[in-house]
């Protein structure tokens, strides 16, 4: 069993974790040459990453406590927690220039939670309900139900908390994110959560950039677009990106999953089993390859990531 996370797709780190049979997962990382950051043999959970930094939950004395990996050495931040952490996800722990933002149940409810660099504070009124936290810049952001029960998105920044929405919408909020300094959150729309809306909240004033938010992937926030895929019923079908205020399609496919958006390139598994789905990559312009370079990282980490074919640039 094998996964992994691309840090930088074409520059600097590459993280992953290894579990052989039942053994539980190690942490390593390919800097230069591999190296295996983690050895303790403990259960571990919802690893997460940030430039050359990694934070996750390990198993230690029956609790789960906080560890992160600072470039150089790995630290273990929380001693007795608890709290238990929500560690089936990474999207429940998030990690942004050494500050760690993360969901734990704790007082009869789930909360949010940030480690400042010296502690563990709650973020979160204790037994309110509150869900997915993100991280930029010292700022957090996340999912809160208010006074009438109804959730909402919340923001924590030098101290102060503070109620960023207020529609009073009874349907379920998720997947809040802060990226480039703008606040973003999904409604969904069904009782199967196939379909959803995708509202950003930029210089203070809400908008909605589309109903058809598809299932399978996360908004990507780069180098000043916004960018997603949408489908009807929840299938994805389109790839879609907005700028300085305008939406448009950038891309048609069958079923453009796993987007992932980094310094102007996009990367998506496109395809349905079992037609061979492919990993296509798209450039953002038409003088820029694909990088030539890739490291061998050993025969055991074979098809970690494979770019199918050189497939037609996007010049978006």
């Amino acid at each position: 069993q094998r996964q992994m996370c691309i840090r930088d797709r074409f520059n600097g780190e590459i993280f992953w974790t290894e579990a052989f049979r039942s053994n539980p997962k190690e942490l390593f990382v390919h800097a230069g040459s591999e190296m295996m950051l983690t050895q303790s043999g403990a259960e571990k959970a919802a690893f997460t990453y940030d430039g050359e930094t990694a934070a996750w939950f390990e198993r230690v004395n029956g609790a789960y406590e906080l560890f992160f990996y600072n470039g150089a050495e790995v630290q273990q931040l929380t001693q007795g927690s608890s709290f238990f952490p929500a560690t089936q996800s990474g999207e429940f722990l998030q990690l942004d220039n050494g500050l760690v933002t993360f969901q734990a149940f704790a007082d009869g409810a789930n909360s949010v939670f940030l480690w400042n660099g010296s502690e563990v504070v709650r973020l979160s009124p204790a037994g309110v309900p509150a869900t997915m936290p993100d991280i930029e810049n010292g700022v957090v952001v996340w999912l809160q139900e208010d006074a009438q029960g109804v959730e909402e998105v919340y923001q924590y920044h030098n101290g102060v908390t503070a109620q960023l929405t207020f529609d009073g919408s009874a349907l379920e909020k998720t997947d809040t994110q802060i990226a480039e300094g703008i606040v973003s959150w999904e409604v969904l729309t069904d009782s199967t959560s196939t379909n959803s809306e995708l509202w950003i909240l930029r210089n203070g004033q809400p908008q909605r950039l589309t109903n058809t938010m598809a299932s399978g992937g996360r908004a990507q926030f780069d180098a000043g677009k916004i960018i997603w895929t949408e489908g009807e019923g929840g299938v994805a079908s389109r790839i879609v990106e907005n700028v300085d205020g305008e939406t448009s399609v950038v891309h048609v496919g069958e079923n453009p999953i796993g987007l992932k958006a980094d310094g102007g390139f996009l990367v998506w598994r496109e395809g349905l089993f079992p037609n061979s789905p492919a990993i296509l990559l798209a450039s953002p312009d038409g003088d820029v390859e694909p990088p030539a370079q890739s490291v061998n990282a050993g025969a055991e980490h074979l098809s970690l990531i494979h770019i199918s074919e050189p497939t037609r640039p996007l010049y978006i």
